[in-house]
Parts: structure tokens; sequence; C-alpha cells
């Protein structure tokens, strides 16, 4: 089996779809019926138009389906007389062999369940291959559970891992200070830290950031006196999660660096290659970062530092840290609803995690970082 991702010459009912997951047999034909469930559940019922929830989706059934390819397993079997079915063979060989995080097994199991739940709807299984095990649950429950709002019990596969809570993590600001100086040798590098640390963008968000956006903040006269610019990030310029627009606030010593950069330096490192990049961050062969580059530019800096650091991190440190900043500062609006539209949340339930970790920091440790963190994150909350 094969697992490639379509170009424009991939169309359904005439539409082309460029970026959907292809899963192909061996004889270079569509691998049935996998390929029909993707069809219908991310392009049919239109539930599903980001490219990278197509990808997600199409690589964690191309995973389950090698693994029953290779290990000559049936995955229409139903487990009998007490023996596991290929979805059970497959959670463990993930534990065991893989070796992989518990919320990653179940993540890739949730795909698999969806699709084992389309099949029996098909009529391709007469039933599914796993029993369910009820557990009381004390929060909003996953996707993978089927829930008594009145008991508060969910019925949860027999396959499903058991995961440990996972806290968040977040940078101190020694820690933040560390990650700074140990990066300060590359800027380009230096400024992508700086840009999702401080205006919480992901990773992709990040690396696709237009030069479009940029202006020297000091000839603006609307600018003056202010910490911070609004800026409005749309899909057409820049890679957003569900293509959802948003607006971030960026610091104007940011905005002047990255002004500055692209006045004086980026047109060096584009003249090395061909490649009409819009993007304001490229690497030293004068491309755009690909999307696993940054993630290795931080697995590098952590090895120097000693502690880990990763894109996601920096967006947990300026939500949590923002959260407090406004708080202290008395802002005036909802600070939570204020940090969700930055972030780009679909709900503040999402947010609120953040807030559930500034409430559970000791108080010494945030006393200590005050005077540090209002530095970095003070918040510009006049007109607002």
């Amino acid at each position: 089996m094969r697992f490639l991702l379509a170009n424009e010459r991939f169309t359904v009912h005439g539409i082309p779809y460029p970026g959907f997951p292809l899963l192909l047999d061996d004889s270079m034909k569509f691998a049935e019926p996998v390929m029909s469930y993707l069809v219908e559940k991310l392009l049919r019922r239109g539930r599903a138009r980001d490219p990278k929830t197509w990808e997600k989706y199409g690589r964690e059934l191309y995973d389950f389906m090698s693994f029953v390819a290779t290990n000559s397993l049936d995955w229409k079997e139903p487990s009998k007389n007490g023996l596991p079915s290929a979805v059970h063979h497959y959670a463990s060989w993930s534990a065991t062999d893989a070796r992989l995080d518990a919320s990653t097994i179940n993540s890739r199991l949730r795909t698999v369940r969806r699709f084992y739940e389309w099949a029996l709807d098909q009529s391709l299984i007469e039933r599914l291959p796993w029993s369910t095990e009820s557990i009381r649950v004390t929060r909003r429950p996953g996707l993978l559970s089927h829930v008594n709002r009145d008991s508060g019990v969910a019925d949860v596969p027999d396959f499903m891992q058991r995961e440990s809570r996972s806290e968040i993590e977040v940078l101190s600001k020694e820690q933040i200070s560390l990650c700074i100086n140990g990066i300060a040798g590359n800027e380009v590098h230096g400024l992508a830290l700086r840009l999702m640390l401080l205006t919480g963008l992901r990773n992709e968000e990040a690396r696709t950031f237009p030069v479009a956006y940029l202006c020297d903040p000091d000839k603006r006269a609307d600018l003056r006196g202010r910490k911070s610019m609004r800026i409005h990030l749309r899909p057409a310029d820049m890679e957003l999660k569900y293509d959802q627009e948003r607006k971030i606030d960026m610091p104007l010593s940011l905005m002047r660096d990255l002004y500055w950069w692209n006045v004086l330096k980026r047109p060096k490192l584009s003249r090395q290659t061909s490649s009409q990049s819009t993007t304001v961050l490229l690497t030293a062969q004068g491309r755009p970062f690909s999307r696993g580059a940054l993630n290795k530019v931080f697995q590098r800096l952590s090895s120097r530092i000693g502690f880990r650091v990763h894109p996601h991190i920096l967006r947990h440190s300026y939500a949590t840290w923002t959260l407090y900043a406004l708080e202290r500062l008395g802002f005036k609006g909802d600070a939570l609803m204020y940090v969700r539209d930055r972030l780009g949340h679909a709900s503040v339930l999402t947010t609120q995690i953040y807030l559930h970790v500034l409430r559970d920091m000791e108080a010494s440790l945030v006393l200590a970082h005050e005077d540090e963190i209002d530095n970095l994150f003070a918040a510009d909350t006049d007109g607002r």
C-alpha cells in the first residue's frame, strides 16, 4: 500500500482537491473501501475542509491498513473465542513495539473507530470487532465516548489506552531568557521564536507569515504611544488552521525587527533561489521553511539549553502569561475571550485550560516573574 497527497488532477464531481490523501494498493489502484470512506467523510459531508485534517485522517488509516496487510490480518474479521481482532492487534503493537504515547495511539484509534462505524453503516461488516467498557467521567467526553449525560458514564471501546493526565508545559522567565540567548546566533530562528512566543502563532502560521503584513511602526502616526498593533490574519495570505481568519496583537518591537530584517537582510537570502516566496522567514538557502523545519530548529535548541522546547510550548507560554498580564493590569474586557480570539480557538472551553494552569501555579512562582513577564507580554489595553 502507498500513501500520496493529490495534486490538482484529483477531482470529485469536477472539483479539484489538491492535498487530499490517496491510499493506493499494490496495483496502484485506489485502496477500497478506505478511499470511499475518506471521500464520504471529508468531502461529501463537508465536515473537514482543512488539508492538514485530510492528511491526518489519511495517514492514520494508512498506518492501520498497512499494519493489517503486513501482518496478513483481515480488518473485517471480528474477534472470536476471546482472540483479538485486527484493531486490538494494532493497538497492542502501537503500545509495545512502536512504543507510541497513549494519546497518540488513541488519536489514531479514534480515526480507525470512525472508519469501522462507517463500514457497519455501509453493511461492509456485520458487527463492530470490539466490546465497550463503561467508565465514569468527570469532564466533557471525547469523540470516542458515548455518554449518558444523566449518569456521567461513558461507553469506551476496550482497545483504548489509558492516558495519564498531561500537564500543559509553560516556559518560565528564566527558560525564556535561555531560549532567546541559546538561539541568538541565528537571527531568523530568533525571529521565529519571538513570533510564536509573543503572538501565539502556530508553527505553520509563523513559517508562512507574509511580508505583506509588515510595516515600519515608527512611520505610523496611529501607533504612537502604543506597545502593540493589531494584525488581521487571512487564509489567502498564509496558512491558518481551518482557514479561519483572526486578529493578533504584535508588539511594536517585534514588528520593527521583522520590518528591518525584511528590508536589510531578507533580499540577500531570496536572491539565492528562483523561488518567489512571500513569507518573511527564509532558510539560509533562501527558501521558505518546510513543515518540519522549525521543529528541528527547536530540537537543536533543546539539546543546547537542557530542556525541551517546541513550537506549541511557545504558544502555551504566550496564552498563559498573556492571561496573567491582562488580569494583573486590570483589563477592562474579558481576558479569557481576548486570548481565545488571539489563539483562534473555536471554543472558550479550550482556552480555559490556561486559566487552570495559572491557578495551579504557586504564588511565589508568579510573583517572582511579575516584572519580567510584564515586559514580554504587557498588553496594550488602550481602547479595548
